[in-house]
């Protein structure tokens, strides 16, 4: 003779794949939506810096700072931007558009660091600089809307050198 077998067991027999794993499931699934989420908000930052500092007031703006002779004996060469400029930009219509640019941006070079100031107005797709300055450590102010930067190159000193050359003889 056999022996009955045993009554079942209250609640079911073997226990389903989430009774068994949802101590190790739900903190790992945690842990990967807030990577994710913290994924996209730093791809959103880098993306938003990248579009302020591609712009062509942005550029023409580090470029004049570049090639200034004032700034780079302040700060030495090469002038660099910070990773994020502050501001708004505007720009309605495409490339022949209107727009407005307020921004400001730290620049960095070896001997030191100062402030880039901008406010642009953008009628029929040229900018205009109401302003386009750097302040300096000692609060002095550099004006970079001179007409020498206008044309695209970087104006040489009376001596014939340019701005990176001033920075090699101040340090």
């Amino acid at each position: 003779m056999s022996m009955p077998s045993p009554p079942p067991m209250p609640g079911g027999g073997t226990p389903n794949w989430w009774s068994r794993n949802w101590k190790w499931f739900v903190p790992t699934l945690a842990v990967a939506l807030l990577t994710l989420f913290v994924g996209a908000i730093l791809a959103l930052v880098f993306f938003i810096a990248s579009q302020m500092k591609s712009t062509d007031v942005y550029q023409e703006a580090m470029r004049r700072a570049q090639c200034s002779y004032h700034v780079a004996v302040a700060l030495g060469a090469p002038v660099e931007g910070s990773f994020m400029p502050k501001g708004n930009l505007s720009v309605n219509g495409g490339r022949n558009g209107s727009g407005t640019a307020v921004m400001n941006d730290t620049l960095t070079g070896p001997l030191g660091s100062g402030d880039l100031f901008i406010d642009a107005t953008r009628s029929k797709g040229v900018w205009a600089y109401n302003e386009l300055s750097v302040r300096l450590e000692g609060g002095d102010f550099v004006d970079l809307t001179h007409p020498d930067f206008e044309d695209g190159q970087c104006p040489s000193m009376p001596d014939g050198s340019d701005a990176a050359d001033a920075a090699i003889d101040a340090s």
